[in-house]
């Protein structure tokens, strides 16, 4: 983050917070967290648990009042990927989740941020035959900011999962060194994933399951129908299969 100030003096809020996966990354870094904003009831539960009871959760980031939220420099935000995702209808910007970016970028605006980190799911690049991924560049390049996205699978960050996502980091274009570049994170290389796993039956995998279906519509759809055979996947060790 060779272009970015000093990480310790930047302040932070986490939007469509989840857990708390993103604030615990921005906060290994030395960043200040001075709020988050999530609805889903469970996920808060579980942020509360992480880090604390009292903190503080502005709720939804549709109906936030961006002059109420507190000054911060940098956001960082999943926003929802079922309206992109393959295993989703992707809907897109028909879907009221699909529009949750416009509600990102006005807090954006409005805050008048350095820097935001946005993710969400590989399948944003190519919906609706890559019209969407060029509206929502062109409405952050109309803000004021220069934006770098790439594709990035965890398993070549220190987690055994291969999860492709692709980020946007933003940089408001006024701080922007001439010809400087944002460069992402080299990789390194893969943990084993043996490390991480338990002896036990209670997460056996098979026609039982609801996630056992669900994988199933995630094989036949139209980008996966015919690459993957259940059997050879079923075979193999510690391998573990996630349909998100």
């Amino acid at each position: 983050m060779e272009m970015l100030e000093n990480s310790k003096k930047i302040k932070f809020i986490d939007f469509c917070a989840g857990i708390g996966a993103g604030r615990l990354g921005l906060e290994n870094l030395g960043m200040q967290w001075v709020g988050f904003s999530e609805i889903d009831k469970k996920s808060e539960i579980t942020y509360r648990a992480f880090f604390g009871k009292d903190e503080k959760n502005f709720g939804d980031l549709m109906k936030i009042e961006p002059d109420d939220l507190p000054d911060f420099d940098l956001m960082i935000a999943g926003f929802p990927c079922q309206t992109f995702s393959v295993i989703g209808q992707r809907a897109g910007m028909k879907d009221d989740r699909g529009q949750i970016i416009y509600g990102l970028i006005k807090i954006i605006k409005t805050k008048n941020l350095k820097y935001f980190i946005l993710e969400n799911v590989k399948g944003l690049l190519n919906h609706d035959g890559g019209q969407t991924m060029k509206i929502i560049l062109n409405e952050l390049d109309k803000t004021g900011y220069k934006v770098f996205p790439k594709v990035v699978s965890s398993l070549n960050h220190g987690v055994p999962q291969m999860r492709e996502r692709i980020y946007f980091v933003g940089v408001r274009k006024d701080l922007i060194i001439k010809n400087k570049a944002f460069n992402f994170p080299e990789e390194i290389e893969t943990p084993s994933l043996k490390k991480y796993l338990i002896e036990t039956k209670e997460l056996e995998f098979n026609e039982k399951n609801d996630s056992y279906k669900t994988f199933l519509r995630y094989l036949n759809n139209k980008y996966n129908v015919g690459k993957f055979s259940v059997g050879e996947l079923l075979k193999e060790d510690y391998l573990v299969l996630d349909t998100c």
